[in-house]
């Protein structure tokens, strides 16, 4: 969950900063299913990209407690099922692009010079 909130934070930073851009697609003519198209793509690749190096550095510390074998009653035998994995990134993906497509439909919605003004 941390992971879709930090997707969703990324995405309206990017959308915020990128207004001005959209102005001036907008403005020369793009539709609003080609940006809104821009800003899923965008998403999808920060949240596959960043869903895969999370997962990545799990299984990286699941081995590492393997490799060391640690002693402790929390930690036996630590081990991740793979339904689980891509079940996460499953859940990560669709609230990555449901994010991405509120802050889309938003962007679509601002008129050309609105978004110029936009510092």
């Amino acid at each position: 969950m941390a992971g879709c909130v930090g997707v969703s934070n990324t995405m309206l930073v990017t959308v915020k900063e990128r207004t001005r851009e959209i102005g001036i697609r907008k403005a020369l003519g793009a539709t609003p299913n080609a940006i809104l198209s821009m800003i899923l793509q965008e998403t999808l690749l920060i949240t596959l990209g960043a869903g895969y190096i999370g997962l990545l550095a799990g299984v990286g510390v699941i081995e590492l407690l393997r490799r060391f074998e640690l002693n402790s009653d929390y930690f036996r035998d630590p081990q991740v099922e793979l339904p689980y994995i891509f079940g996460a990134l499953a859940v990560l993906t669709l609230t990555g692009v449901i994010a991405g497509y509120l802050l889309a439909r938003q962007a679509v919605r601002i008129s050309p010079i609105e978004a110029l003004r936009h510092e």
